[in-house]
């Protein structure tokens, strides 16, 4: 059974900074109710709560619950805490222990927040370190690989650190607490920083960022570092580590350029997310080249789509002179070939759609030799600038639409980007934002963020704010007069905002699963909505639900008039 399912002695995890309190501790005791739950032991306490073993009546099983004390969050409604606890219900992986229900109790008082969730049994922490040589590769593949599975999914972790991975005896991580303070808070600040110091990027110690996929990185890469290389945090943060750390694994070097590139302190020179940390390192592990290995490659494969005559030339030179460019050749045709065409074609089309999920998916099917080079050049089929490894340290990008004088807005890290003439300038910090739209005559953009909805204008002066609804906002689109907004989210419901009243007008649900994309009919009588029940909704602009069809058994991510 494990020990502790929170931040252990040694690693609390406490808010940095002056406004944080100490506060008693909530008063539970064992034999006490909480709904269908019976309080059994208390297994763990952090600077945010306390987690118990509790048992459930039906089905009869043993869980976890954890009590979220909101007196440290005062900043925070409870519905908001419960409705990041709902889209934590909704990933489904085999390292991310998997949360069940949410609720309030009464304590002394007052509604405290509590989380259920899978217990992990027979399981240690990561404290205790990885398998050793090559068996701890894979177990840190694993473990990002479940990171990776919450970030498309619209869902950070920021408090990555030793204690809130468990180990089980098949070596499979489990991730655990996900959120400054065990909860899916994922790109709200809260008034000073959170996490644990020790193990948090160093741009999350600063209150005014806003924290966006590669804060993870950051601390899985460190976890992961120390661990593999066997050495204290504080070293590792301090002097990095280099290939000596690895002299027990092959191609030592290279592990360690890929460590070293996931912990970087800049975080514009750190992996942009999880899944190519992942594929470096499984690349590494598979003897297959890592983007350390073709760097020089890909960047020759986009200067030639730009410059195609001189590229040729270029190329005929090498292969007259007798120098090594079989290879390139070899990776360009692989890429163009026509059995991963039609990969790339839908990549491209989902980038350009600021469908990153979607591009990602359709990428699987490439052999992973070649995926890096082919989502390169599926990105640059925007725009050079919006490459989600740019040299403008732009990044990686949620999302990218363009006007039709070429003006470029790229929604990327939390920030949203104008590219034009050459030149990029970053206009606003609305937060993570899957979803986005744009209006360009009455000139706004709209970006649905963790911190809520945000619409302002080409300028970045915020208009309309409403922060109420946090969360996924997987799509939004204006109206076609640009007064209205519509929005759909990982609460299955389609809510409309009208800028005039500068209010939400309607809310209706339309799913018990997350809707992901909507689309106003071009003379904007009517709505139509995408399910991840395999359904298609249509409403009228009241928001009362006309049509509806079951199509698939398979999530629908994108609906058209």
């Amino acid at each position: 059974m494990i020990d502790f399912m929170s931040g252990s002695e040694h690693d609390l995890t406490v808010p940095a900074g002056p406004e944080y309190r100490s506060f008693p501790p909530l008063t539970l005791r064992p034999g006490n109710q909480v709904g269908e739950f019976q309080l059994v032991r208390e297994i763990g306490r952090g600077g945010f709560g306390e987690v118990w073993v509790v048992n459930q009546t039906t089905p009869q099983r043993q869980l976890a619950m954890k009590f979220i004390d909101t007196r440290h969050f005062e900043n925070i409604p409870t519905e908001r805490i419960l409705r990041e606890a709902e889209t934590l219900t909704k990933l489904d992986h085999p390292g991310i222990a998997k949360v069940i229900t949410a609720g309030t109790h009464s304590v002394d008082g007052h509604d405290v927040p509590w989380v259920c969730m899978e217990l992990i049994e027979e399981s240690r922490t990561f404290d205790d370190g990885l398998p050793s040589g090559q068996s701890g590769v894979h177990c840190s593949i694993k473990l990002i690989e479940a990171l990776t599975h919450a970030h498309e999914r619209g869902v950070l972790h920021l408090d990555l650190k030793p204690s809130n991975i468990l180990i089980d005896e098949e070596h499979q991580p489990h991730l655990i607490d996900f959120g400054a303070g065990g909860m899916g808070l994922n790109g709200y600040r809260i008034r000073s920083s959170a996490g644990s110091p020790r193990w948090m990027a160093p741009e999350q110690r600063d209150p005014s960022c806003t924290p966006d996929a590669r804060v993870d990185v950051f601390s899985v890469g460190l976890v992961c570092a120390t661990s593999l290389a066997q050495r204290d945090v504080d070293s590792v943060r301090k002097h990095g580590v280099g290939a000596s750390d690895f002299h027990n694994f092959s191609r030592a070097q290279t592990l360690a350029k890929i460590l070293s590139r996931a912990i970087a302190p800049n975080p514009d020179e750190r992996y942009p997310n999880p899944r190519l940390l992942s594929e470096d390192l499984h690349a590494y592990q598979h003897n297959q080249p890592t983007t350390f290995d073709r760097n020089a490659v890909v960047k020759f494969l986009l200067w030639s789509r730009r410059q195609p005559v001189p590229a040729v030339l270029l190329v005929a030179a090498i292969v007259l002179l007798g120098l090594a460019g079989l290879r390139t050749a070899s990776l360009r045709d692989a890429v163009l070939d026509a059995s991963v065409q039609a990969s790339l074609s839908a990549a491209t089309s989902a980038i350009n759609d600021g469908r990153t999920a979607d591009a990602y998916r359709s990428l699987e099917v490439i052999p992973l030799e070649q995926r890096d080079v082919a989502w390169e050049l599926a990105a640059g089929d925007l725009q050079q600038s919006t490459l989600l490894r740019t040299e403008t340290g732009v990044g990686n990008t949620e999302g990218a639409l363009m006007d039709s004088d070429g003006t470029v807005w790229v929604w990327s890290h939390g920030a949203v980007y104008q590219i034009a003439n050459e030149s990029t300038q970053r206009m606003l910090n609305p937060g993570l934002s899957y979803g986005h739209a744009r209006h360009e005559a009455r000139g706004l953009l709209a970006s649905g963020s963790y911190q809520g909805l945000i619409i302002h204008t080409d300028a970045g002066e915020v208009v309309f704010q409403d922060s109420d609804r946090g969360g996924p906002w997987w799509a939004l689109d204006f109206h076609p007069d640009g007064r209205r907004l519509v929005g759909v989210n990982d609460w299955g419901t389609v809510e409309c905002f009208d800028l005039d009243q500068g209010k939400r007008v309607w809310s209706t649900k339309v799913s018990d699963a997350a809707s992901r994309d909507v689309q106003y009919a071009p003379d904007g009588s009517h709505i139509i909505a995408a399910c991840d029940d395999g359904r298609v909704i249509e409403l009228d602009s009241a928001g009362i639900i006309q049509f509806e069809r079951k199509t698939h058994d398979r999530p629908i991510r994108g609906v058209a008039y």
